[in-house]
């Protein structure tokens, strides 16, 4: 092999085995998946590129404004994770994103308010990671986020300082275990 063709051959390697921030700098042409935001009149988007290869999308985060103009928020390339989506708090103060790998979501926490103006920079209030996930049961605008686990985790729920600890959904008849996370917003 000819000394060219090895560094040709390393250079590739190296960019196609390294995930990295993609550097997106103008309105994406992929469709996009608006989610509105509460008491707030700009949206917050996303486009994705599924790889053949596995969970490795490609991930735009865009805000849309009221003028129906994309700002930028963030961007991923070659992540194992895979986009879940936003959510917000009952008011719309606070909000999370959700990623998963392998199945199992994991949530970053913000202020509406900042992510809206510093996306993927915005320092994050809280993160859950739980493995055993079931559902959102309820989020409010003071930080309380409630949640559920699957039933496997239900026989040994444990009780949590006087707050329900467990719950049987009445259509599905699920057993579930509840667990709150009590997210420190400051002012």
């Amino acid at each position: 092999m000819q000394p060219d063709y090895f560094i040709k051959f390393s250079v590739l390697f190296t960019f196609l085995s390294t995930p990295y921030l993609a550097q997106a700098t103008s309105p994406t042409t992929l469709p996009l998946d608006c989610t509105a935001v509460p008491a707030h009149t700009d949206q917050l988007c996303v486009a994705t590129t599924s790889s053949p290869y596995g969970p490795y999308d490609d991930v735009a985060i865009y805000r849309k404004t009221k003028d129906a103009e994309l700002i930028l928020l963030g961007s991923h390339r070659g992540g194992v994770g895979t986009f879940g989506g936003f959510g917000f708090s009952k008011g719309g103060r606070l909000m999370w994103e959700s990623w998963a790998e392998e199945g199992h979501p994991y949530f970053s926490f913000y202020k509406t308010s900042y992510y809206l103006s510093e996306g993927d920079g915005a320092t994050s209030l809280a993160l859950l990671n739980e493995y055993e996930f079931d559902h959102i049961r309820y989020f409010t605008d003071n930080g309380k986020f409630v949640y559920a686990l699957n039933e496997d985790a239900f026989e040994t729920c444990p009780k949590t300082a006087g707050l329900p600890a467990s719950v049987i959904d009445s259509y599905t008849k699920s057993k579930h275990c509840l667990r709150y996370l009590f997210i420190k917003t400051g002012k």
